[in-house]
């Protein structure tokens, strides 16, 4: 088993000292630096899998060194960690290629989670130059793997099942993945149009082993006219309804041995419902027009951006299915409630596009990027790619800025940018308050994940020990909340 190297640049010792022990645990070889000389010696001398290298440790910047490690060994990936989540640092280090930029504090999980996915992108892309070498190969063409990974829907997901995203939500969909993938289990993913639940089903699929005995076959069931959607999944005998003139198998007997994704499943009418509920409990099926009874081992993976609950309150989604296809439930969070995650998604999307187009030096300003986080996105993940996309082919930041401008929502009953945040602060100050500064309370009671109430604690330099908060802009306002 090979044992991987991690290399860490942090120049405060109980940093350091932590993130070392939760690596070992995890199965890393761990080498600690306590600042930029040390990391320059050992650049030199050393090769590491990974490089988790604090932005600003003392004697060296951050990015000193992660200019230093790239020169010395090209294919080291860098992870970048600061405890300034400042848009500049993220822009710099994304244009610098690091595999991914993390705030701190930094959960033990989520380093682990980042830092395996960073190996296995090294390793895929040593294993496609490898492929592509004319000399090794006698062949020019590109392999398998990046071929797909070209081609794929990429947002959300990179080759070798990552996720792109370090947010605490991506996280922890990341481990829900690990776990159900090798299991039969039914999964069910909500979130969203645009969040990227095609792209999680494509990941399960490849992580359940089942791509070596079949395939992933996808139902788009409301592209299938009702009458046809029955035909579409268990398939029909000749003569069994008008134009039928041959026999033709269904999606369950195409995809046997592999995966079937029934997305946006509740399009399906209560009819088709009933039919499909046999299939998932015992695996069988007879075609329209039939009479054998057919059995396929296919693993079911649903998907829905409706609410099933309220559509069986209403009669319309049979609580029976219902409860057969949440077997296992992945739940993905819309991207304006994990905007940590939207620089590094611009990023990837970037390095797809810019060499499709020609403009692969593209880079997004530090004002453009702030432009990005600000933006609600009501198409999620699928608007920002789309969005990137046309910049790249255009490479007009101009007509960047005035989609987002064009784009944004308007309302008259806020005048101004200063007064919805005023607003923002006091709801902030009044859960901490009544919370008694404990933040996680806090998010729960103002409905919001805990990342997303520390960017804004963090945004608007909300301190405990005061009533008073520092805005961006470096103005201080007094008084905006009461309850000191």
């Amino acid at each position: 088993m090979t044992v991987h190297r991690v290399l860490i640049v942090n120049g405060v010792a109980s940093g350091r000292d932590s993130e070392t022990e939760a690596l070992r645990q995890a199965g890393f070889e761990v080498v600690t630096v306590p600042h930029g000389a040390s990391a320059k010696e050992i650049a030199r001398k050393t090769e590491c899998d990974v490089a988790v290298v604090d932005l600003y440790p003392p004697c060296l910047s951050g990015m000193d060194i992660v200019h230093q490690l790239k020169a010395a060994h090209p294919r080291t990936e860098i992870v970048v960690v600061s405890s300034n989540s400042i848009l500049d640092s993220v822009v710099e280090a994304l244009n610098e290629h690091v595999f991914a930029f993390l705030s701190r504090p930094v959960l033990a999980a989520a380093l682990v989670h980042i830092i395996n996915n960073a190996i296995k992108q090294a390793y895929l892309r040593t294993e496609c130059q490898e492929s592509m070498d004319p000399i090794k190969t006698g062949r020019t063409k590109v392999c398998g793997q990046e071929a797909e990974a070209q081609r794929a829907l990429a947002w959300g997901v990179t080759s070798s099942h990552i996720l792109v995203g370090q947010s605490d939500a991506m996280v922890q969909v990341g481990h829900l993945i690990e776990m159900v993938a090798p299991s039969d289990m039914t999964v069910l993913i909500r979130g969203e149009s645009g969040t990227g639940k095609d792209v999680v089903a494509r990941i399960i699929h490849r992580m359940s082993g089942r791509q070596t005995s079949g395939s992933l076959i996808k139902i788009n069931c409301p592209a299938v006219p009702e009458q046809l959607l029955e035909s579409e999944m268990f398939g029909h005998e000749r003569g069994a309804f008008t134009g039928a003139v041959k026999q033709k198998p269904g999606r369950f007997e195409i995809a046997d041995g592999g995966t079937l994704f029934l997305d946006e499943i509740g399009a399906v009418s209560p009819a088709v419902q009933a039919k499909l509920l046999d299939v998932v409990e015992h695996k069988q099926f007879t075609r329209v027009g039939g009479v054998e009874t057919r059995h396929a081992d296919v693993r079911i993976v649903a998907a829905t951006n409706l609410p099933l609950e309220e559509m069986i309150a209403r009669g319309e989604f049979r609580s029976d299915l219902f409860y057969r296809l949440e077997q296992f439930t992945i739940i993905l969070p819309p991207l304006r409630d994990r905007r940590e995650d939207i620089p590094p998604l611009a990023q990837h999307f970037l390095r797809q596009y810019g060499p499709k187009y020609g403009r692969s030096n593209l880079r997004f300003p530090r004002e453009v990027m702030a432009q990005l986080v600000d933006y609600n996105w009501p198409g999620n993940v699928r608007e920002l790619e789309a969005l990137v996309e046309r910049f790249a082919l255009s490479g007009d930041l101009t007509m960047v800025e005035e989609l987002l401008r064009n784009s944004h929502p308007t309302s008259g009953a806020i005048s101004s940018n200063q007064e919805l945040r005023d607003a923002e602060v006091r709801t902030i100050m009044s859960a901490l308050s009544a919370t008694k500064w404990n933040r996680r309370r806090a998010a729960e009671v103002l409905g919001v994940s805990y990342s997303a109430l520390r960017r804004r604690i963090s945004k608007y330099n909300l301190e405990k020990s005061e009533c008073t908060w520092q805005a961006q802009s470096g103005h201080r306002a007094a008084g905006l909340w009461d309850g000191c």
